[in-house]
């Protein structure tokens, strides 16, 4: 497991940030790397292990899929998901991009309330 305070680059992610997202209260870069970051941030300790990627390149389009399992710890607490990404992409003069993407959960335990509370405490800490 890993602090989080400091360790990604907000900037980067961004620029790969989907022009759709499945999210609808997320409809601007910005807000949507603010809504990630206000997670991420509220835990004490995240870890993520991305695995299974695949890619059906179709000329400047492809679909990228990824499986991904998220240890998120809060306190003596933790929530685990199980999910996978399948992305849409698009090449444009400045590189690939996603063009939108969806989230399916296969399996989660302990308290998924903690992602609120995560976000309510990096929320508070501003």
């Amino acid at each position: 497991m890993y602090p989080v305070r400091g360790s990604l680059r907000w900037r980067s992610i961004s620029a790969l940030r989907p022009r759709r997202s499945s999210n609808s209260r997320c409809n601007s870069t910005e807000r949507w790397v603010d809504a990630v970051r206000q997670i991420i941030t509220g835990f004490d300790a995240t870890q993520h292990f991305f695995a299974n990627h695949s890619a059906e390149v179709d000329g400047d389009r492809a679909v990228d899929t990824r499986y991904m399992q998220a240890r998120h710890q809060l306190g003596t607490e933790h929530y685990t998901v199980g999910e996978y990404y399948t992305g849409h992409m698009v090449r444009t003069p400045q590189g690939w991009r996603i063009a939108r993407y969806k989230l399916t959960v296969t399996f989660s335990d302990s308290d998924r309330r903690l992602m609120g509370m995560a976000y309510r405490k990096a929320k508070s800490a501003v």
